[in-house]
């Protein structure tokens, strides 16, 4: 601490080591900031597995939206329907609100369902090799050998399970893209760790003569940014969520026409979002994923793989509109991470009262999803977003 550094390299608890830091904090800033001070969790496991130089928390509002019946589907035929309330902690005044309008929306509406298809957690390391033809060697040899990924998934967790993989050359540099089922767990870092054992292990040494594991990560996974590959091929979780909004809910719940509801959808989500280059067309996901995501302890920046990858369709179908809405990458789990703190834990189980499956979890967050892009628009559609935004959302 004599360089005012607040990583303490001792055996001493994480207790201490937070009073510490929080004693520095006061020392560099003069004062302790008091309502950062309330740990509603384990200091010693978060503060070795979560969070490094831990000093406090912050507090977020969290509302709830529903309860609602979620439709889950397999194909056109309704299986299971299970009633929700969906947790969202957010700070932006009338969110919650148009997400319950566009949730009611959809309960009232006709063929409302949720498709949810696993696709697997990627990891795309990249292998520098001598020449493009070792590359190409290397590539080979990568497919030929594909079941010792099963292997390394075996070695280092009971949950794990290889899918496929499909590789790259470019030049000197293999692109390797690997698939695998995590079970409940988002698991990206039980994928890293068997992709490593892999490597420093099943691969043999001869194989590694002419080859370099130069990242193991490379982009083309990909996690936490844009990407045409998210969309074409999935990650985590694809799902659909769809439903045909009669006139009765145009009129009484959205206040809204038909023929204008399409009609600003083209404006805003398709034409608007082709002059700006937007990847995918929707209106504001992110706010609802972003929202139970913090609640339910997910993580946070993968909100930019569904947004970025979440397309909203709306089609005049006689008096009615038929919504769609298609998330090709969702990264959602209900173990590991931030899901075992016990606040999100508490509120991962409001939303169906009992455990909470991943398959369950990615099925609600497309489903209030699609609602927050229902209400929104419409509100767009009547002009009345600000005035909403006005009266729930700003300071009196």
């Amino acid at each position: 601490m004599s360089q005012k550094s607040f990583y303490i390299r001792s055996n001493q608890s994480e207790e201490a080591k937070v009073s510490a830091r929080v004693s520095l904090l006061k020392e560099l800033r003069g004062e302790i900031l008091q309502k950062t001070q309330v740990f509603p969790f384990d200091i010693q496991s978060v503060g070795s597995k979560n969070c490094e130089n831990l000093v406090g928390t912050v507090a977020l509002p969290v509302g709830v939206v529903g309860p609602f019946n979620l439709p889950l589907a397999d194909g056109p035929d309704i299986t299971k329907i299970a009633k929700v309330i969906v947790p969202i902690a957010t700070t932006e005044g009338a969110l919650i609100a148009s997400l319950s309008r566009g949730v009611r929306a959809l309960s009232l509406s006709k063929e409302f369902n949720v498709q949810v298809e696993k696709v697997g957690m990627s990891r795309a390391p990249v292998f520098e090799c001598a020449t493009p033809k070792s590359a190409q060697k290397f590539a080979n040899w990568v497919t030929e050998h594909s079941s010792l990924f099963e292997e390394a998934s075996l070695a280092t967790s009971s949950h794990l399970h290889f899918i496929s993989q499909k590789t790259w050359v470019e030049g000197n540099l293999v692109f390797v893209r690997c698939v695998f089922d995590t079970g409940e767990a988002m698991g990206m870092n039980m994928v890293s760790i068997a992709l490593s054992h892999w490597w420093n292990t099943l691969v043999p040494r001869k194989m590694k003569q002419d080859v370099s594991l130069r990242a193991l990560s490379s982009n083309l996974c990909t996690d936490k940014k844009p990407s045409r590959i998210n969309r074409e091929l999935g990650r985590g979780y694809r799902v659909r969520a769809e439903a045909l909004l009669p006139p009765t809910v145009l009129e009484n719940v959205l206040k809204v026409a038909a023929g204008d509801l399409v009609a600003t959808h083209v404006a805003k989500n398709v034409v608007g979002s082709q002059l700006a280059g937007i990847p995918a067309g929707n209106m504001h996901v992110a706010n609802a994923v972003a929202g139970i995501f913090v609640a339910t302890g997910q993580d946070i920046a993968h909100v930019v793989d569904v947004a970025s990858s979440a397309e909203v369709f709306f089609e005049a179908v006689g008096g009615g509109v038929q919504v769609r809405l298609e998330i090709a990458s969702l990264p959602v789990g209900t173990v590991g991470g931030g899901t075992l703190l016990p606040g999100q834990r508490q509120w991962q189980q409001i939303i169906t009262g009992e455990k909470l499956t991943a398959h369950v979890l990615a099925a609600t967050v497309a489903a209030v999803a699609l609602g927050g892009e229902i209400s929104g628009l419409a509100a767009l559609c009547t002009n009345t977003l600000a005035a909403a935004h006005k009266r729930l959302g700003r300071s009196q």
